[in-house]
């Protein structure tokens, strides 16, 4: 396991990533003042002006030293060595994720989920989870999200086309760039915050043509969110630092007393 200062794309935070290269890139300091040729937002997609700070570096309810704890750090080491005879140890019978076992996106997908902090649950419910034992959940983007920013009573959206347009912004001076490439102008920078998805640059696109013309398009770690700033700017952020709340979790909770996972998927919808 390796903690790693991140500076790709921008960003001055530390998360672990496990064994994989860190491109270095210089930071630019661009401006906050949206550019002459800021793009409009279509007018049915609710962008506040304003920007909304979310720091989930701060939340984590893991006790250092833990029991848990030290399970997380040997499954970050597992999942960073692509290890699947560890991770098929933690598994249920029916897991989904023994169908997709070795596959770089499900790897990618745990890389990205466990990176950030877990919450508790005390007492769950699931009868498998050992009583007066916690199951805990990584990372928790969308309990923070929601209690923080909770869609508005008088919203034309539904609740879960609020949550697939937000997104949150993990580490400081993060770059927000003109394209979906490392090499594109670094048009503003955003921080700990969240952010209005753009969907106009992706969705327009079947998904099978975007993988066809850019593999790493769609990559939870190495691809490219586009986003519109709070100026009514469009550009793009690296996937590393950009969280949305619909996101796979990770739950994991004992069995007698061993440690296993029951959950990874989209979170359900409270």
């Amino acid at each position: 396991m390796t903690l790693v200062t991140a500076t790709l794309g921008g960003a001055s935070f530390a998360l672990f990533w496990h064994n994989r290269p860190v491109v270095n890139t210089p930071a630019s300091q661009p401006s906050r003042t949206p550019s002459t040729a800021a793009v409009s937002p279509n007018a049915s997609m609710e962008i506040p002006s304003e920007i909304r700070p979310l720091n989930l570096l701060d939340r984590d309810d893991v006790e250092p030293g833990s029991e848990f704890d030290e399970f997380r750090r040997e499954f970050r080491h597992a999942v960073g060595n692509r290890d699947s005879d560890f991770i098929m140890d933690l598994l249920p019978e029916e897991s989904p994720l023994w169908e997709t076992m070795g596959e770089v996106r499900m790897w990618e997908e745990l890389e990205k989920a466990i990176a950030l902090g877990c919450i508790a649950e005390p007492d769950p419910t699931d009868a498998n989870v050992d009583p007066f034992t916690s199951l805990w959940i990584c990372p928790p983007v969308q309990s923070e999200l929601l209690q923080a920013y909770p869609p508005l009573a008088d919203s034309p959206q539904p609740r879960l086309d609020w949550e697939k347009n937000q997104v949150v912004v993990v580490g400081a001076g993060v770059n927000v760039r003109s394209g979906p490439d490392i090499d594109s102008e670094a048009i503003s920078v955003a921080s700990n915050e969240v952010l209005t998805r753009n969907p106009s640059s992706s969705e327009d696109t079947e998904i099978e043509e975007i993988e066809e013309t850019s593999n790493t398009f769609s990559s939870p770690l190495d691809g490219w969110t586009a986003i519109w700033l709070p100026s009514g700017e469009a550009g793009y952020i690296y996937n590393r630092y950009v969280y949305s709340p619909l996101d796979p979790q990770i739950q994991f909770g004992q069995v007698q007393g061993e440690w296993k996972l029951f959950y990874f998927s989209q979170p359900p919808n409270p």
